[in-house]
């Protein structure tokens, strides 16, 4: 299969404070972007976050990354509501969600 095609130039991107562009053949700019404030940073109180008994560390883990990279950027991360399940089949985790949904 051959495409024709061709890559476009980086977009700038923007931040409070701060514009930067960042090196497309990696399009990684989350070092550039940590830290500094977002121009229209919003609250998220409102939340959940579903994992299974077994992966409870990890589910705390990213909780705490989340607040921690989120906060110097200007965004209030209030805790979520924790729906922990007690196993990983599909069918826990659909019925969790319809359930959540629901209420």
């Amino acid at each position: 299969l051959k495409l024709t095609g061709r890559v476009l130039p980086p977009e700038k991107l923007f931040q409070k404070s701060k514009q930067f562009s960042y090196n497309p053949s990696n399009a990684d700019w989350s070092r550039d972007t940590r830290g500094n404030a977002l121009t229209d940073a919003k609250i998220l109180d409102n939340w959940k976050i579903f994992y299974t008994r077994r992966d409870a560390n990890r589910g705390q883990d990213f909780i705490k990354a989340l607040v921690r990279v989120a906060n110097p950027m200007g965004m209030n991360v209030r805790g979520p509501e924790i729906v922990e399940l007690p196993d990983d089949r599909t069918e826990t985790y659909t019925r969790s969600l319809q359930a959540q949904i629901a209420q």
